[in-house]
């Protein structure tokens, strides 16, 4: 249970692991000041579907409109998330596309097609046609005006995105998840979400950072500086490889070549040395673009046309709330994010105003709470 205020001096019980079927702003407004370790969510696109509700968010006549009850959510996010929580917003642009009647049929993943997944409302786009509204960015900029400190805006590649009908422009395959937070300092668990590096890089740092490289004059170059030669690989070096991989085990082969990085004290060079090299045991900060922002859309069977990959939540989960804390996502649809939570040992709290999905993530919700933990 979640002790929330009723706004009177009393407390009312939240219940956890639970979805809520109401929209978000009402189930805030039971929330109390800073209950919240992190908000991890995705709303509704502007003008993309009709989920079918009177009061959904995404079909306002203008962007601007949509932008005001995002930012009228971001608010009320802002109350309740803790003072060292984190909020992860996934969020797709838009073209204006001029008029428009129905669209076509929409197939879902499982090959059923559904004729209301396109809007039949007539946005407003004064005089836009054709141009893509940079929702997003104008999404963020808002945020900031708003207190919020904008620590990422993520690209998620879509490998597999939808191919698009057009000849005039590259097909777009990609959305943000911007990453934000309330204060400088805050919750932040880089060690859960790092990566292993590659041996290619491992290759290239070794050149970068030992008397292997030509500029190094014997004595080696200082740990984490970059060299000119980077990519340019020795011909005398017929081992580099294996000399690369000892340095990584910390065992060099030969300590006349790989000088420890211990030598040079605490120069960082041009990087801060917790985020590449040999230097952390668990790998590399793994970016904000494509090391493991590049993932496949999820085929989905659940009827929501606009379902997460597990993958895509795992890291915000592991990074950005700490274990037993509690995850909010206001736009929880068939409940993907409470999943992760749940596996991850986290709590979640969700609202979806559409009565199916809400059906489905309380079975998708039910299996996860009885079964062990996978990651």
């Amino acid at each position: 249970m979640l002790g929330v205020g009723n706004g009177s001096g009393g407390v009312v019980l939240m219940e956890l692991n639970k979805i809520y079927n109401e929209p978000c702003l009402k189930t805030m407004a039971r929330m109390d000041d800073k209950s919240i370790n992190s908000i991890i969510t995705s709303p509704p696109y502007w003008q993309l579907r009709d989920y079918g509700h009177p009061d959904q968010w995404g079909l306002e006549p203008t962007f601007n409109e949509y932008l005001e009850h995002l930012w009228q959510f971001m608010d009320e996010a802002y109350r309740v998330l803790k003072s060292d929580g984190t909020t992860w917003v996934n969020l797709g642009d838009t073209y204006a596309r001029g008029s428009r009647g129905k669209g076509g049929t929409e197939h879902t993943a499982s090959g059923r097609q559904n004729n209301k997944a396109e809007p039949i409302s007539k946005p407003i786009y004064n005089n836009l046609d054709k141009c893509l509204l940079l929702i997003p960015h104008r999404f963020a900029i808002g945020c900031i005006d708003r207190g919020w400190i904008v620590r990422n805006d993520i690209i998620w590649a879509k490998p597999n995105g939808m191919p698009e009908s057009v000849t005039d422009r590259f097909t777009k395959k990609h959305e943000y998840i911007f990453f934000m937070v309330k204060q400088k300092k805050y919750y932040f668990d880089l060690d859960a979400s790092r990566e292993p590096i590659s041996q290619i890089s491992k290759d290239r740092y070794l050149r970068g950072n030992s008397e292997l490289n030509k500029y190094a004059a014997g004595e080696g170059l200082p740990a984490m500086t970059q060299a000119d030669t980077m990519s340019q690989p020795r011909s005398n070096i017929s081992n580099q490889s294996q000399i690369t991989k000892d340095l990584f085990n910390n065992s060099p082969t030969d300590k006349r070549i790989i000088k420890s990085h211990s030598d040079y004290g605490n120069h960082l060079g041009l990087s801060d040395k917790s985020t590449i090299g040999p230097e952390h045991p668990n790998g590399k900060n793994p970016g904000d673009v494509a090391d493991f922002w590049a993932i496949t859309t999820k085929p989905n069977s659940d009827k929501h046309y606009a379902s997460y990959n597990d993958e895509l939540l795992k890291k915000p989960v592991l990074s950005g709330c700490p274990k037993d804390g509690i995850i909010y996502d206001p736009f929880i649809g068939t409940g993907s994010t409470g999943e992760v939570a749940l596996r991850a040992g986290r709590n979640f709290i969700g609202s979806e105003t559409t009565p199916e999905y809400c059906d489905i993530a309380d079975k998708n919700t039910s299996i996860i709470l009885n079964q062990t933990k996978l990651f």
